[in-house]
Formats: C-alpha cells, sequence, structure tokens
C-alpha cells in the first residue's frame, strides 16, 4: 500500500561474526505506515578467506605449504626435465589433469611421508570431488616416494585428473588442501 519502503523502515537483527567460520541469522523486519510487519531470515556462511598463489600457508607445526602454479594438462613433465625423467599423462581423451604446484616445508621434528603428510582435492561446482596425489619434482625428475627432513623444503605437484569439462566450463573450482589429515587454515579458488 505504501509503494517503495525506505531503507529507515527496514531493522536489521544480525550476529554475524565475520572473524570466525560459521552460519549465521540475519533477521530482517520491515513495517508500512498502517503498522503492517513482514519478517524474513537470511542464512550466511562465513568461510575462510581464499588463499592466492604465493601465500604461505601454516599448519599446527606440520608445515608450511606456498602454492606457486595451477594448471590443466594431459602431460605433466618436470620444469626443467633431466635426460632421463618420470612424467604422468592421461589415458584418456576425455580426462585432464588439473595440476597444482608448490613448495613444502616440514615443521615436524623428523622427516615425513611428503604424500601422507599433504593431501590436495578439487572441489568442482560445489559439488564434485576429486583427490589428486602428490609427489615431489626433484632435479628434474619426478619422485613419486619422497621422504622430507625437518626443516626442509621440497618442490611438489599435485596432479587431480578431473574430466575435460571441468576445464573449460567456467564453473567454480575450488582447491581443499589438508596437511597430516585436518585442513589446512585456507582454500584456494582456481575460478
Amino acid at each position: 500500500y505504501d509503494g517503495a519502503i525506505d531503507k529507515d523502515s527496514i531493522s536489521v537483527d544480525s550476529t554475524v561474526d565475520t572473524s570466525k567460520k560459521g552460519t549465521y541469522a540475519i533477521k530482517y523486519t520491515v513495517s508500512d505506515a498502517a503498522k503492517n510487519q513482514a519478517e524474513a531470515t537470511l542464512q550466511v556462511e562465513v568461510t575462510d578467506k581464499p588463499i592466492g598463489l604465493n601465500e604461505i600457508i601454516t599448519s599446527d607445526n606440520h608445515g608450511e605449504l606456498t602454492l606457486t602454479e595451477t594448471a590443466f594438462e594431459t602431460k605433466v613433465v618436470p620444469h626443467n626435465p633431466s635426460m632421463f625423467y618420470h612424467y604422468y599423462e592421461v589415458k584418456s581423451d576425455d580426462q585432464i589433469y588439473l595440476t597444482v604446484y608448490g613448495t613444502f616445508k616440514n615443521l615436524e621434528t623428523e622427516n615425513v611421508s611428503l604424500d601422507e603428510m599433504l593431501t590436495i582435492s578439487a572441489l568442482y561446482n560445489g559439488q564434485y570431488k576429486y583427490k589428486g596425489f602428490v609427489v615431489e619434482e626433484n632435479a628434474g625428475n619426478i619422485d613419486a616416494y619422497s621422504f622430507v627432513d625437518p626443516l626442509e623444503t621440497v618442490k611438489f605437484i599435485c596432479l587431480i585428473e578431473v574430466p575435460l569439462e571441468v576445464s573449460n566450463s567456467g564453473q567454480p573450482l575450488e582447491l581443499k588442501i589438508q596437511l597430516k589429515g585436518k585442513d589446512a587454515s585456507s582454500r584456494c579458488m582456481i575460478r
């Protein structure tokens, strides 16, 4: 009856704390000149701020991780291949590797297996999850069985095999990172 209602007619009741992850409710109440009231509640989720490339992620004295590059590739070779080197290649025309390159520093007090310490998975379009596997990039080669000494930093490659449509759909693609089985402090949005 009133037509357009100005912002002063709307009250907002909210306890959202943007510094803490969680789901919060925001309650909106609006009144018109005849004192008719309507209410609506909106649920919002506060998540970690996505990290970008070359940002350091540290997790509970387990390790430091830096993502340096992501790419879609059908064949994954070391950056500076030696004369003899290992590589990975997809076996199907409708698959591709989402490759994640980075560095990992071991903050544990003893050597650790890289593939047991670091897990990266991809979440496509908010619902399809793909698990990857981690290998070390070392001296122009790819080493699938790598142990990292305390305070040592190594280069790694994570290979996540996904359907080809993931690479060119434009839909959201998020990396989930775990160090020693626990969620790292952040996630990385590819797009």
